[in-house]
């Protein structure tokens, strides 16, 4: 009798192979029957997982050290048979080989009567595919790679065309040269994974460098980054007496670096060699910290140098100059772990006016009562502006570099007098060649044309001087009159002005931030008559919006404003960017 073993490599496509054995074979006989058949260089661990459906038992067999076991969920490899094992409710296992790339193969075992055509057992019947390389990466990376590339060198059998070929196996013979191989695999993973006792490993090295050294080592490994790990496990897998090649294929770092680490270990010790310092890292250093901050403490020109603050570079300089040489990255590291960072001192806005407080309480306790009849205006001047190729930030192609020419040509120039109702949210505007008082009385006479059905009207602006002029005043005072209020059927006006130097709280600030955003910045208009085109669509299109959709919401397309259209103390209305 024999058994005819069929398997699939799992996730690569159309490979598989077809192989008989005798059926007295014990399990790592059929691994390395697997390994030669499939292409496999028997280079890693590796392992069967059954799967009993009667019980529901899952049975690991492989081949045990100090560290694995057997026990009844886990079997020696070497001393169990597959006669021992399958039986009707066990027909399909699968077996893993390599726990890094993780390649996963289907088998299915068949009990069939002695084939007298095949002279020697093992034999490879059938197969189809080719087997990946070893330490590709698994099976993603594998079929990422063959995809990528059309003409891959491959220097494994190509066995599309497999069938009925005898396959010279490696055999028992050789199977003592293995173990060794895969004895310092699992003792490199045992230690990288922690899975290895300090007194283990004092216990295994003792007799070959300073237990001190040991436990130092074992420390960078358990704690350190990778790049400490992997100096420390170089060092006490070379005092294992694992060969430099074996530990360079396995952690993937060169045979050149593997020896000059070596070196450095056998003439300075642990802590130059896998750290690379004596006395600490210079940021580290009490020395180096008092030194730095007794410069930062000092103003640059008592060194020498022309300006109000420090940069790191100039600390770095004299630092060197008192024989103290440090990097850039030192210095920063210094103090940001002291705590310091540069911060930018930002202007604050603030009014100068005795009478803020009283003067906001006022303007709150309008807006709070505000009733459907009444209006409160923001008013204000935009300009004057010139006509003229204005810069500003824009979407341009890959080394294009926009610009403004500095001397124009100017095509006049535009003053802006508006007013916005915060209620409504409602820009009313014409255009002015002076900042006067007679522009205001004629936004005025404007406001109260547009608004002479509601019983009250609240104006509010900034302390500008024609903004609260004597003539203005007797204007109001005048309109307000009930011989001109009876005549004209107009509302009573309120004024209800802005503190001193609190542009910052003009409402309408925020409204001409959007306009210049919008259809200023970045525009090149031809005549002041294109100009006013555009700013009055512009307007017509925001009160259209508000119109229709009366939330506050300032942040749209023909908006754009700094801060939402509402009245707050919180809020910083100006732009800076705009005069």
């Amino acid at each position: 009798m024999a058994y005819k073993v069929y398997l699939a490599l799992i996730g690569i496509p159309k490979t598989w192979r077809a192989i008989i054995i005798p059926n007295n074979y014990t399990f790592s006989d059929l691994h390395m029957s697997v390994q030669r058949a499939m292409g496999w260089s028997n280079a890693h661990l590796y392992e069967f997982k059954l799967y009993n459906k009667e019980n529901n038992n899952n049975v690991t067999i492989s081949e045990p050290d100090e560290f694995f076991k057997a026990n009844s969920s886990f079997m020696d490899s070497r001393m169990t048979r597959l006669s021992e094992v399958f039986s009707e409710s066990i027909l399909y296992t699968k077996y893993i080989y390599d726990f890094g790339d993780y390649w996963e193969h289907w088998l299915k075992i068949i009990e069939i009567p002695d084939i007298v055509e095949y002279t020697q057992l093992p034999v490879c019947c059938s197969g189809n595919g080719i087997c990946p390389p070893e330490n590709i990466g698994g099976v993603d990376e594998y079929l990422f790679q063959r995809t990528c590339s059309k003409n891959t060198n491959n220097s494994h059998i190509d066995l599309t065309c497999f069938d009925k070929q005898n396959i010279s196996f490696w055999g028992f013979e050789n199977k003592n040269i293995l173990l060794p191989t895969g004895g310092h695999k699992l003792w490199i993973r045992r230690l990288i994974v922690g899975n290895m006792s300090i007194e283990e490993v004092v216990s295994d090295l003792c007799s070959v460098i300073p237990v001190q050294d040991i436990r130092d080592l074992y420390e960078a490994i358990i704690t350190n980054q990778l790049k400490v790990k992997n100096k420390a496990t170089i060092i006490l897998c070379y005092a294992k007496g694992i060969s430099i090649l074996f530990i360079s294929e396995y952690l993937f770092i060169s045979e050149s670096t593997i020896h000059g680490l070596i070196r450095r270990y056998k003439s300075n010790g642990v802590q130059q060699s896998i750290f690379n310092k004596k006395k600490g890292f210079k940021y580290e250093r009490q020395e180096y910290i008092d030194k730095v901050f007794a410069i930062l403490h000092a103003p640059p020109s008592s060194y020498g140098f022309n300006r109000t603050s420090w940069r790191k570079v100039d600390i770095m300089e004299v630092m060197a100059g008192e024989g103290m040489p440090m990097s850039k990255t030192g210095v920063a590291k210094i103090i940001k772990n002291a705590g310091y960072s540069y911060r930018k001192a930002k202007t604050t806005l603030t009014s100068n006016d005795p009478d803020y407080k009283q003067k906001l309480a006022g303007i709150t306790k309008i807006l709070s009562g505000l009733k459907e009849n009444e209006k409160f205006f923001s008013i204000d001047e935009y300009g004057p502006f010139a006509i003229k190729i204005q810069g500003g930030k824009s979407l341009v192609p890959a080394g294009t570099y926009k610009s403004v020419p500095q001397w124009q040509k100017n095509k006049g120039s535009l003053i802006l007098t508006a007013a916005l109702e915060l209620s409504t949210n409602q820009i009313t505007h014409f255009y002015s060649e002076k900042k006067n008082t007679e522009e205001m009385i004629k936004l005025l006479n404007v406001l109260l044309k547009k608004y002479s059905e509601e019983k009250t009207i609240y104006f509010s602006w900034d302390a500008a001087s024609w903004h609260a002029s004597k003539d203005l005043n007797k204007a109001v005072d005048k309109i307000n009159s009930p011989e001109y209020r009876e005549t004209h059927k107009c509302p009573e006006i309120v004024l209800a002005p802005l503190p001193t130097c609190a542009q910052f709280l003009n409402v309408i600030e925020s409204v001409f931030s959007g306009m210049a955003r919008a259809i200023i910045h970045n525009s090149n208009y031809q005549s002041v008559d294109e100009c006013m085109e555009a700013i009055d669509k512009y307007y017509e299109e925001r009160n259209d919006r508000f119109l229709k959709n009366p939330k506050r919401a300032g942040n749209k397309i023909w908006g754009k404003e700094r801060v939402k259209s509402s009245f707050s103390e919180s809020n910083n209305c100006k732009d800076p960017k705009y005069r």
